[in-house]
């Protein structure tokens, strides 16, 4: 009822003809609080609102331009504790997402993505006992990162409960990377979804076990561990910044939030990772071998290095950190790729978005980590370079919200050199069937990594350079087998068969 009042006071006040101004934010000026159009196309995005909140004021920048990059509306929100009761630190930071949650237009919902003691606050409000309603009625998604339990508190105990006297639940999961519900089951929820991302050392604090309590809540908790990580894993300017966690949490981040406003459907400024790596495939076969691609405007490397990024003045504004980002767009493929994102950039970069781009042939360690190097893959050594029977078929497509993982069927004669897999072998003659497969993660309509892995063991032996029964001279085993041989007969590879195995029905 008190949360009417205030609303209605501020409207009737922005209306009114007295001179006051209506109650200001305490973390924006009212310069800075968003535009709304009018109108919206129909085939114009809807804006999707995602509220970022920390304890620091100078929050990781590539995390908010990255959450830009895919299509939301982002505002930070610095939140410092001021009061020495966590319940009022909980109670402001909920009045600062309620005034925000009072300015949607109608239909309107938004998400949260919360880091540390913001997080904890967050959780424990939707973890109350008292309630089974949530306390934000147009929040579609939380994601919540390492939450801070502040000094004194139980590290599985909001400050409201009284039960303190009651021993702590058990643990639901082990310290693994596995969570309580795959994301899968995003679409199958009518119930708001919220995730936890817990380092490794940290206990799976703030659980609610909804499944045994009388009133069901309406919401369902996604837990993910990090073993091998420390609190601040996700943040690039922080020192326990852990690249390859980071990652993981981002693609389950993004998938949660998305999910939340509705995706797979609906429309969105960047494109869909499909599309773009159809494209990709298609610019990849169409370009003559040989040919420099800074001299083709529809070269495939304007997937990596350029995206469907428009370098003109077209641009969106964040409004906490005023710095301008290229708006992702479909039909731009001509204008030449900007500098490539680099790890010594600062935060004001505008082209900050992600890491380096990496394309990475893992058994030859092939690729390119830069402008050059990527462009010359492509131009001299990746497919189609090779001999012209070599063939692809798609065996099986895994799509997630930022990736795409193809197995695949490669066939070729070997008449001649293929740079990317058979580096410096000359052409045997041989015929060779080979299972790859290939990663693409893909950052606000750009490819940001390439991985493709493959038997190169089976090759070597359908080319004749590996045979299975030559054993080095120089092996010395340390300890008998399971059968008690300390020889070995025959190495452990195999050459076409693996393959014909792997596509037996």
């Amino acid at each position: 009822m008190n949360r009417l009042r205030e609303r209605f006071r501020r409207r009737s006040s922005s209306t009114s003809t007295n001179t006051a101004l209506p109650p200001k934010s305490p973390t924006l000026n009212p310069a800075d609080r968003r535009r709304r159009s009018t109108q919206t196309s129909v085939h114009q995005a809807p804006v999707r609102r995602l509220y970022v909140t920390s304890s620091s004021q100078d929050f990781d920048t590539r995390i908010l331009r990255r959450f830009q990059a895919e299509g939301f509306k982002v505002e930070y929100l610095p939140f410092v504790d001021t009061n020495g009761s966590p319940e009022k630190n909980r109670k402001e930071l909920e009045r600062l997402l309620h005034e925000r949650e009072d300015d949607l237009e109608a239909g309107e919902k938004f998400a949260v993505a919360a880091y540390g003691r913001p997080a904890y606050h967050l959780l424990c409000t939707h973890h109350q006992s008292t309630t089974s309603t949530n306390p934000f009625p147009r929040l579609c998604a939380l994601v919540t990162y390492y939450p801070d339990i502040p000094t004194g508190q139980q590290d599985w105990l909001c400050p409201y409960q009284t039960n303190a006297s009651s021993s702590p639940p058990p643990t639901v999961l082990p310290a693994s990377t596995t969570s309580t519900a795959t994301a899968s089951s995003y679409d199958m929820l009518s119930l708001l979804p919220i995730q936890i991302h817990l380092p490794g050392q940290q206990k799976p604090s703030l659980w609610d076990d909804y499944s045994t309590h009388p009133l069901k809540k309406r919401h369902r908790c996604h837990l993910f561990f990090y073993p091998e990580s420390k609190a601040g894993f996700a943040e690039s300017t922080s020192s326990s910044y852990d690249a390859i966690s980071a990652r993981l949490a981002w693609t389950r981040s993004l998938e949660c939030l998305k999910r939340g406003f509705g995706w797979p459907g609906g429309t969105w400024s960047t494109p869909d990772v499909e599309d773009l790596w159809e494209q990709y495939w298609r610019k990849l076969q169409e370009t003559p071998r040989g040919q420099d691609p800074s001299t083709n405007t529809d070269s495939p490397i304007n997937l990596i290095l350029n995206g469907e990024a428009s370098t003109d003045t077209d641009t969106d504004v964040d409004a906490s950190t005023t710095t301008a980002i290229p708006k992702p767009r479909l039909n731009s493929t001509s204008s030449p790729p900007p500098p490539l994102t680099t790890t010594t950039s600062t935060p004001q970069d505008p082209n900050l978005l992600d890491l380096n781009p990496h394309i990475d042939c893992s058994p030859t360690m092939l690729g390119g980590t830069n402008t050059t190097t990527i462009a010359n893959f492509h131009a001299y050594e990746f497919f189609p370079s090779g001999p012209p029977s070599q063939k692809m078929r798609l065996l099986s497509r895994t799509v997630g919200v930022d990736r795409v993982v193809d197995e695949l069927l490669l066939t070729f004669t070997h008449t001649e050199e293929i740079p990317w897999m058979l580096p410096g072998v000359p052409p045997t003659g041989k015929d060779v069937r080979v299972l790859l497969v290939m990663t693409a993660s893909f950052v606000g309509g750009r490819m940001a990594r390439l991985g493709v892995y493959w038997d190169q063991a089976g090759v070597l032996v359908q080319v004749g350079l590996l045979d299975p029964v030559l054993v080095p001279r120089g092996f010395r085993a340390v300890g008998p087998n399971r059968a008690g041989s300390e020889g070995v007969e025959r190495l452990p590879v195999v050459g076409g068969e693996g393959v014909e195995r792997m596509l037996e029905e």
